[in-house]
């Protein structure tokens, strides 16, 4: 069975799985709910194989590949850092993330609120939830035809010991995106746009709502509308115009509606 649902879905095929003695594989990192089948897996002699897509995944053979070889010439892993990303061709990253979509767009957008740790001069390097993330960002100069920029991946000190660089004083695992995606991304935060809680004007039941009506109701100014409603939300972006041109061209300030779904 290879299962391409969102992540939280794995553990329901998992236990089918094993009611049904069929191999699993994920596209998905290892969650802990995964972990706690490892037992009962082999138990059964079956194989529950996680993150074997692009990242994780062929990431993780290259990472292994290239640590195989330089220890067969006798080398030593003295720091490891490693980035990854699935981007569109440049032509083609022509929106304001300057990235499309290839795998569950919630996750994507999610991820940048998650927090994330890795391990850096033998110390580790804490990085809170709630879109801390995107402040670590580094410019990814090891391309320098592209303009990248790295941001930490999840917790990178978890691959210290599956990859047999205890020793090393750096693990550090990243995800690469275009420049301008981090700006995007924190305006998004900044207004509120991707707060999973629920907001009672976003029900099922609710009367039609455009978007520039209801970002006046997430930054709340006092009659925020038309270039109003500009000013404010450029006074929250710090005056930062790359942000608030994303925020343009997303259409948040239009009278396009916006879909209620809860939240």
């Amino acid at each position: 069975m290879l299962s391409l649902l969102p992540a939280t879905l794995h553990p329901n095929i998992a236990h089918a799985c094993l009611d049904e003695n069929v191999h699993m594989l994920t596209a998905s990192y290892t969650s802990p709910a995964m972990a706690e089948l490892d037992a009962a897996a082999k138990k059964k002699n079956l194989i529950f194989l996680n993150e074997v897509g692009l990242d994780p995944g062929i990431d993780h053979f290259l990472a292994m590949q290239c640590i195989d070889e330089v220890r067969e010439h006798g080398g030593e892993i003295t720091s490891f850092v490693s980035w990854c990303g699935g981007l569109p061709a440049p032509e083609d990253s022509d929106n304001p993330l300057r990235y499309k979509f290839s795998w569950s767009p919630r996750a994507v957008l999610e991820n940048a609120t998650r927090p994330a740790a890795y391990w850096e001069d033998n110390k580790d390097v804490l990085i809170p939830e709630g879109g801390s993330l995107l402040d670590a960002h580094v410019s990814a100069d090891f391309m320098p035809g592209f303009n990248l920029q790295g941001i930490p991946n999840r917790d990178s000190r978890s691959y210290r010991v599956p990859y047999g660089i205890e020793s090393a004083h750096t693990c550090k695992r990243g995800t690469l995106r275009y420049a301008g995606y981090v700006d995007a991304m924190k305006a998004l935060i900044k207004l509120g746009v991707l707060s999973t809680d629920a907001h009672p004007r976003l029900q099922n039941s609710s009367a039609p709502l455009q978007w520039r009506d209801l970002m006046a109701m997430l930054i709340a100014p006092t009659d925020a509308r038309g270039s109003d409603l500009e000013s404010c939300v450029m006074e929250l972006l710090d005056g930062n115009t790359k942000s608030m041109r994303a925020i343009r061209e997303l259409g948040l300030l239009s009278s396009e509606p916006v879909a209620l779904v809860g939240s």
